[in-house]
């Protein structure tokens, strides 16, 4: 499966974070994720692993967060898990995506 170019918008409480990813490497079969945080340098992710339903995106030298794993929960809808390091461990989060209409 070949993901194409999409865009979407995390909101986590009181800021707002755009976040692109933008198809197939040239070079491999892993894809880019480029993340742009409020007020924060862009960082990018690459793809380790793909199915028809998920795929997780990784940038170990990232300090949060590393590792993004993107799962299908319906037609419309999918949910994010985003994890890195901690002072305890690892710590990470939760965010549900659905399809919603720009049109009012």
């Amino acid at each position: 499966m070949v993901w194409t170019r999409f865009l979407f918008l995390l909101l986590v409480p009181s800021v707002a974070i755009p976040m692109v990813a933008i198809g197939q490497l040239p070079s491999a079969s892993a894809s880019i994720h480029t993340a742009n945080p409020s007020g924060q340098a862009e960082v990018s992710f690459t793809s380790t692993q793909v199915t028809d339903s998920s795929f997780v995106v990784e940038n170990l030298t990232h300090d949060f967060p590393q590792r993004i794993t993107y799962v299908r929960t319906g037609p419309d809808a999918w949910m994010a898990h985003v994890e890195g390091p901690g002072p305890d461990g690892i710590r990470g989060f939760e965010v549900r995506m659905t399809r919603v209409s720009c049109v009012p």
